[in-house]
């Protein structure tokens, strides 16, 4: 997930928000309060439990001179558990001192770094900017934003060359490996995420051999996949909000229209309730495969939007919440029919190794979490196995 998604952790893969998003950005950097807090506003109406979201109100309100609604704004995020330092932005500084100390200290504690780590492994090379990780026996493999080709690591940090991306200005996202059939399924997109031209990968380890599917709409961005029954995967699809599913044959079917989630990233398959869970910029959904329905989830406190890998373990989910402040590996619990949130555990919580964190590999109750050049085992919290 990019940075400008991070801060943003609400605008749609349609043009209209994302033009909203740009145009709120613009405004704040041209000083022109009432702009800006106009399309907070409408962004807000998007994503209304966005805690991102939440904090770009609050400097539009504050920027505007509206100290009672920017306090309450920046209430509702220290009480919401966030940890956003606006006591750094200078549209922040005239609010009164007798305020803004209760909420910086609360906030502040809400920052406050919190799990375990068993172990670091660091890669032997960082100039693969690896941004999805997956288990392959003893090993992981991961694979690169830089030059879109799957590598293999060791358990000390040596990368092999698994596979060569042959086509030019490649991008590798999202990576799962289906034991079962001794095969790796890898998003790959082109250099511009406004016209990525993506394909779905589909490696044989044995011997190498990919094939290439295009994605049915040009326009997608293939960001993440889930294995389905049967050999099937699903994939989401950042850029225009949808979900598709390529079966065992080979044919594509839209599981989720475009339009359908803002920034879909996320996703996995939950066996027992026969769904797919996605985790998008507002929350966790789930699609029934049989009927391609979609339904949210509903949360409890804790917001359980701005995941980017998300993991089926155990009969719950593991979380990477990289798209807020702080970023937390949740564990969440769902009821049988998965349509509610029963309970959300940070396993770890603003830990200065997993900065940088996007994906994990999550197997036989062990999480490792990919952080930049550096692969992140937790020992609190372990994964269900």
């Amino acid at each position: 997930m990019s940075l400008r998604l991070i801060v943003l952790c609400a605008a749609a893969t349609l043009a209209e928000p994302m033009a909203l998003y740009d145009q709120a950005i613009d405004a704040r950097e041209h000083r022109d309060a009432q702009r800006f807090t106009q399309l907070t506003s409408q962004l807000l109406e998007y994503a209304p439990r966005s805690p991102p979201l939440h904090f770009l109100h609050a400097e539009a309100l504050a920027m505007s001179g509206r100290t009672g609604p920017a306090l309450a704004q920046l209430r509702w995020l220290a009480t919401n558990g966030s940890s956003y330092a606006f006591w750094e932005r200078d549209s922040f500084a005239g609010l009164p001192a007798s305020e803004t100390a209760t909420l910086r200290a609360a906030t502040t504690k809400n920052g406050a770094p919190a799990g375990s780590i068993a172990r670091v492994v660091r890669l032997d090379r960082d100039d693969l900017d690896p941004e999805g990780i997956e288990t392959l026996g003893q090993d992981w493999i991961v694979g690169s934003m830089t030059n879109g080709s799957l590598y293999r690591i060791d358990r000390s940090g040596v990368t092999t060359l698994l596979w060569q991306e042959t086509e030019p200005r490649r991008r590798l996202f999202g990576v799962r490996h289906d034991p079962q059939r001794n095969i790796v399924w890898a998003c790959s997109n082109g250099a511009d995420d406004n016209h990525a031209q993506p394909q779905l990968l589909r490696i044989a380890l044995g011997p190498i051999a990919a094939t290439r599917w295009q994605v049915p709409d040009p326009r997608a961005l293939c960001n993440d996949i889930a294995l389905l029954p049967d050999g099937a995967v699903a994939i989401s699809d950042s850029q225009r909000g949808a979900v598709w599913q390529l079966d065992p044959n080979g044919q594509w079917r839209t599981l989720a229209k475009a339009g359908t989630f803002g920034y879909p990233n996320g996703l996995t398959y939950l066996a027992q309730a026969r769904q797919v869970v996605v985790a998008d910029l507002r929350g966790l959904w789930t699609i029934d495969l049989a009927a391609a329905r979609v339904a949210v989830i509903a949360e409890q406190a804790t917001f359980s939007g701005g995941i980017d890998g998300l993991y089926a373990a155990g009969g719950e989910l593991i979380a990477i919440q990289n798209g807020t402040r702080p970023h937390r590996v949740l564990r969440i619990a769902l009821s049988e029919d998965a349509r509610r949130v029963q309970r959300v555990t940070a396993i770890a919580s603003n830990l200065e190794e997993l900065a940088a964190m996007t994906t994990a590999a999550v197997e036989r109750g062990t999480i490792t979490v990919l952080a930049g050049s550096q692969l992140v085992q937790l020992s609190s919290g372990s994964a269900g196995g």
